[in-house]
């Protein structure tokens, strides 16, 4: 089983995922908004909360099915979130669309 199909398994089950942002991230992103990256989004729980933060925020993560999530959070929320499906051990850091 690949890393995709087993996190797409995981994701399509939705068991034991926190929805919440992670608690740390909410205080450090208490700063002025800007450009951040998601590696290994997931469903995007953390990436949707940045955006909501007014950050421009690109996600990356292996699993169409979490990636897919992530948006369908997105856009209900009237979100912008940039997500790209790849494997992280394959996704050039240096070629991030231009936010670093």
């Amino acid at each position: 089983m690949s890393a995709a199909e087993f996190w797409d398994d995981m994701f399509k089950s939705s068991s034991g995922f926190k929805t919440e942002p992670n608690q740390l991230l909410m205080i450090r992103s208490r700063r002025e908004a800007g450009a951040a990256l998601d590696l290994l989004m997931g469903q995007g729980r953390n990436a949707l909360y940045i955006a909501s933060q007014g950050w421009k925020v690109t996600g990356v993560d292996v699993s169409p099915v979490g990636i897919k999530l992530a948006k369908e959070h997105a856009e209900q929320r009237k979100l912008k979130l940039d997500a790209i499906e790849v494997d992280i051990d394959k996704y050039d850091l240096g070629r991030t669309g231009g936010i670093w």
